[in-house]
């Protein structure tokens, strides 16, 4: 992580991004990071085995993650600035987005920073509780149920990810 983050090629047309898997499922699948970024303390030691992932996101400045929603999640943002695109999952929201949702196999949405600079600020405006939030370092960020998130870094950041697999389990 530390060779990546000071690169000697200009940082400013970098745009990789880094996305490692600590916990799955109860399981510590890297126990030295596990140890190292240990759960925020909002979230109890019982609730160790409820969250499905957590995960140590890294990404240079114009990375990020397309348009997505699934269930609950935390973001711990360790440095960096990112900017969050969020939206609640209504009837109307997901028929305006179903365009713009990020899938594997489809490539229309190449680049998160120009989807950034092209739609967030005008989806916001006409989504029901569309919201575009500048995440600090060491600012934290809870993701509620299938809401509609994109995320674009700023400059480079590292971050935790958490998420939860059923909906309905106390966060």
């Amino acid at each position: 992580l530390n060779s990546y983050l000071h690169k000697k090629e200009d940082l400013s047309t970098m745009t990789g991004y880094i996305s490692h898997l600590i916990h799955r499922n109860g399981e510590s699948v890297d126990k030295e990071l596990d140890a190292i970024l240990p759960l925020p303390k909002i979230i109890s030691n019982k609730q160790i085995k409820k969250y499905r992932i957590k995960r140590l996101i890294a990404g240079h400045k114009n990375s990020g993650t397309a348009l997505h929603n699934h269930s609950r999640a935390y973001f711990m943002n360790l440095c960096g600035e990112k900017k969050w695109f969020l939206a609640q999952p209504t009837e109307k929201n997901t028929k305006i987005l179903e365009k713009y949702r990020y899938d594997i196999t489809d490539k229309r949405i190449n680049s998160v920073s120009k989807w950034f600079n092209e739609n967030s600020r005008n989806l916001a405006e006409e989504l029901d509780g569309g919201e575009i939030i500048n995440l600090q370092a060491k600012e934290s960020l809870f993701i509620p149920d299938n809401y509609f998130h994109a995320v674009l870094n700023l400059e480079t950041t590292i971050g935790v990810a958490f998420s939860w697999e059923k909906k309905d389990q106390y966060v």
